[in-house]
């Protein structure tokens, strides 16, 4: 005879497994889909996310949630001299839905004259039909590490967060314009190195702690995306309400191992 200890725990895990499947597939809260799970190149431009999706997803719902992790290792620190207006301190996009919204940074050395270090820039339409660009100054763009960076929007609310923390709101005049466009990471021209991984997009506006969860599923205790290896998360379905979140990855212990005939 089948000892009860263990059909209890038989049970236990069927239930587990029924109720992490039936949020992963059958909950109809809309949840966060990764895109790409390579490392993107920053300094080439790289479709992330279809047109039709980002639409769908950012714009024709009521909200919509794009984030990801990046990290900014350079930028061309050397402006561009126009003979017109002189030196052209030109920002540079490291994210951006074309004509629709773009995540911009320009080196912090070159803010002196009063110019934020980050914006985020939303193309709007007014009733009358005029369309202008709407900025949201955000605080300079931490470089060198791993930035988890979140694009929240509620109607014509937008909100930034970086690493878990909101940077800025912005409550639009007029309506994000209804563009069908896709998400472009990267720019090729302006000397940006950097990297992004597990761009993620979702028809809703997360809050605060739902993307806190969603970094924490995808991330080491330092904050740094697992970028190798084994995920057990049902990455493309999104993470039901941390159930089956867990990373089996093992970040490296960052040590190096010398070389030379003296180590």
């Amino acid at each position: 005879m089948i000892n009860a200890y263990y059909i209890a725990i038989i049970v236990f895990l069927v239930i587990l497994i029924g109720y992490g499947l039936f949020n992963t597939f059958y909950n109809p809260t809309p949840k966060l889909t990764v895109m790409n799970d390579n490392v993107i190149n920053l300094s080439t431009q790289t479709y992330v996310v279809p047109a039709d999706v980002a639409k769908q997803n950012f714009l024709t719902t009521a909200g919509g949630t794009f984030c990801g992790f990046f990290k900014i290792d350079g930028i061309n620190r050397t402006p561009r001299l126009n003979p017109t207006v002189g030196y052209d301190w030109s920002y540079t996009q490291i994210i951006t839905m074309p004509n629709v919204w773009s995540l911009q940074i320009i080196p912090p050395t070159t803010t002196a004259s009063g110019v934020p270090a980050c914006v985020l820039s939303v193309k709007t339409v007014k009733a009358n039909g005029s369309s202008s660009f709407e900025k949201l100054n955000l605080p300079a763009f931490p470089m060198q590490r791993w930035v988890h960076v979140a694009i929240l929007r509620e109607g014509r609310r937008f909100d930034v967060m970086f690493d878990n923390q909101i940077v800025g709101s912005l409550t639009c005049i007029g309506y994000p314009n209804m563009l069908t466009a896709p998400i472009v990471s990267g720019w090729s021209t302006n000397g940006i190195q950097g990297s992004l991984v597990y761009p993620q997009i979702a028809p809703r506006r997360y809050t605060l702690q739902e993307v806190i969860d969603a970094r924490k599923a995808l991330s080491d205790t330092n904050g740094a995306p697992y970028t190798g290896g084994f995920k057990w998360a049902f990455p493309k379905f999104g993470c039901p309400n941390g159930l089956f979140c867990v990373n089996f990855n093992s970040p490296s212990s960052g040590m190096q191992q010398w070389k030379t005939p003296y180590s």
